[in-house]
């Protein structure tokens, strides 16, 4: 059953700690009992609390979204009360009118259910409703619940999952047993579809408004569903969304571990340490909003070390999002080894069966819809990557948190126009570590091309583009692996194919459909394959050693734009070992996207020659001629 119902009592319910709250009345000047008003699951467990005092049911048994949509109505009739004589008259009749407009706004929304009793007396509930009632929470239960709930906002079906990882225990109905601890002020619960404040349903989880409406098993009515969350759980109007109360929040936001030690295996470069210390002096200033412009490569992940250790020093948590789940596993790696594996947790795809609340959390942008509570510091890297850049609930979701949280970090290689307008500290990263300037690209231009944009559609396997057995050849001279990007899932295959048949024998092709994109990504940084074809999986965050970087049909709009090809360049020279490399945009004709993509990066290089972060041998060197013979751009086009 999940349907709940709407009540009144008259008699005052002394209940302390109890979350439904008396009607405002001022009590010196009018000396009568409180009203009390809310909604149960189970109305005996409102009228045990009140010592067996007669509730009134304002409404029949509706879902959840349904009782709090009429609580909110019935709220406003019960901020004054009559005195004297005629105060129990007065009550019941608001009471009658109430239920009749409650009954009206259910006929509205086409929900008809049979009328509620008048009067709910001790004399009406069985015995088994007594038993069940009088269930209390353990104190293990309680801690239990705490602990899954610690940072989060579940659905029940996720916290009874959560709860049965953690090994609690309990007895009877856990929805009864969570009313307990709602009534406690230990629980907050909401209905995960409810009205916004323009009167349309929106979903409470990820910020949706849209909203579906099917036939429900659970409340036994045509109730409304999220449809752009449904893949993380299905959230029902009929669906309660727990979560701790701001009083409880505020007492487990804290941690009591030490304050971490930081082992970086490198020292940060001048420009790194600038950016850190700006970071950190602006953090103590208050600031609520930090923007880190960065080059691919040029460390800005570990810029902000310094900021994290200062907030767990203050016993509050730091969140890491990212967009991608390969791209959150290698930070969650790396971060275990700069601050010890006790002090970071991740979450992210299968990793999330481990949840703890720990003092550095790493997570997809996903997971920021069952997250909740007060971060000390948010920090978004790759902030324009997909899906973030084009999912307004997963905006929504990380927006949320950053607004509860001390102060929001978003870190970038490519930073919208709106977002540098808009930004109130931005924060320039413009060289790499190792003062080597960003691999300009060379642009491939080749006719062949054309075939491969719908192989699907050839009754035989396309020829191995000539451009891509150019780049080939140069990464053998070169003694590098090559990492071609496709702009379609169902070119990687193909290609795969044809590249085994010009003699590239150790060779793999990966996709976010792929079971083994784990294994693939540590064939390939260990140097086991000479080539592997991705989709835009692998375009952001990851380091491999020996690498350079061919684009297939790098004109494709709206997969290859120019934030993507930034990041697909920038994959190359990340490394000390080997600080340069080269880039290929293959395409059949040079876009608008390219043009800015090679512009960005010379003009991030033209800053940091400017800044003097670049090494002697170019610092005096025109952009686009920052080593004559291996850069070449867009003019020098290749046939």
């Amino acid at each position: 059953m999940s349907r709940y119902f709407l009540w009144a009592a008259q008699q005052g319910i002394i209940l302390s700690g109890c979350s439904y709250l008396p009607a405002k009345l001022d009590v010196e000047r009018v000396p009568i009992k409180p009203i009390f008003y809310g909604i149960t699951p189970e109305p005996a467990v409102e009228l045990r609390f009140s010592a067996g005092k007669p509730l009134y049911l304002l409404s029949a048994e509706v879902p959840l979204w349904l009782a709090q949509l009429l609580l909110s109505m019935a709220k406003p009739r019960f901020q004054q009360a009559a005195v004297g004589c005629w105060q129990r008259l007065y009550f019941q009749a608001r009471v009658s009118y109430l239920r009749r407009r409650m009954q009206s706004q259910l006929l509205n929304w086409e929900y008809i259910r049979p009328p509620a009793p008048r009067v709910l007396r001790s004399a009406d509930m069985h015995a088994g409703d007594w038993e069940c009632c009088a269930a209390m929470p353990t104190p293990e239960l309680t801690s239990a619940v705490l602990e899954a709930l610690k940072a989060r906002r579940l659905l029940e079906s996720e916290l009874e999952t959560a709860l049965a990882r953690l090994g609690a225990v309990y007895d009877g109905q856990l929805r009864v047993l969570l009313h307990h601890l709602v009534l406690h002020h230990i629980l907050q619960r909401e209905s995960a579809i409810a009205l916004n404040s323009y009167g349309r349903l929106h979903c409470r989880r990820c910020g949706s408004d849209r909203i579906h409406w099917a036939w429900c098993a659970k409340c036994g009515s045509h109730c409304p569903f999220c449809g752009d969350c449904r893949n993380m759980g299905v959230a029902r109007g009929c669906s309660a969304l727990y979560s701790l109360t701001p009083q409880m929040q505020a007492h487990t936001a804290r941690h009591v571990q030490a304050v971490p030690k930081m082992n970086l295996p490198f020292a940060l470069s001048s420009a790194q340490a600038a950016a850190s210390e700006q970071i950190v002096s602006a953090m103590r200033q208050g600031a609520k909003e930090i923007t880190i412009w960065a080059a691919c490569g040029a460390g800005k992940t570990e810029v902000v070390y310094a900021a994290m250790r200062e907030v767990v020093g203050r016993g509050k948590r730091v969140l890491l999002l990212t967009p991608r789940r390969d791209v959150t596993a290698e930070l969650y790696a790396r971060l275990q080894g700069v601050f010890g594996a006790d002090y970071v947790v991740g979450l992210y795809g299968a990793a999330e069966s481990n949840y703890q609340a720990s003092p550095i959390m790493v997570a997809t942008t996903h997971q920021a819809i069952r997250l909740d509570g007060a971060f000390g510091l948010v920090v978004l890297d790759e902030c324009d990557a997909y899906p973030y850049r084009t999912e307004k609930m997963l905006q929504n979701a990380v927006g949320r948190l950053a607004r509860q949280g001390g102060c929001f970090i978003q870190m970038t290689a490519t930073p919208s126009p709106l977002l540098r307008r808009h930004s109130s500290r931005l924060v320039y990263i413009p060289a790499r570590h190792h003062g080597h300037p960003l691999p300009v690209p060379n642009v491939l231009q080749d006719t062949g091309l054309r075939l491969w944009r719908t192989p699907e559609m050839t009754q035989s396997l396309p020829p191995c583009p000539e451009s891509v057995i150019e780049a080939l050849i140069r990464s053998r001279r070169e003694k590098a692996q090559l990492l071609i990007f496709v702009p379609r899932r169902l070119l990687v295959a193909p290609l795969v194919e044809a590249l085994r048949q010009v003699g590239v024998e150790r060779v793999a092709g990966v996709h976010s459909g792929s079971e083994n994109r784990d294994e693939i990504r540590t064939a390939f940084k260990e140097g086991q394959l000479e080539a592997v074809v991705a989709t835009t999986i692998f375009e952001r965050g990851l380091t491999f050693p020996q690498v350079n970087v061919a684009v297939l049909l790098a004109e494709t709009r709206q997969i290859f734009d120019n934030a993507a090809l930034v990041q697909m360049a920038g994959r190359v020279g990340r490394t000390t070992t080997r600080p340069q490399g080269s880039v290929w945009f293959t395409c059949v004709q040079p876009s608008q996207a390219m043009r800015q993509a090679i512009e960005d990066i010379v003009t991030l290089n033209e800053m940091a020659a400017r800044a003097g972060l670049l090494a002697s041998g170019y610092v005096d060197v025109a952009p686009g001629k920052l080593k004559p013979g291996e850069q070449r751009g867009i003019g020098d086009v290749q046939a």
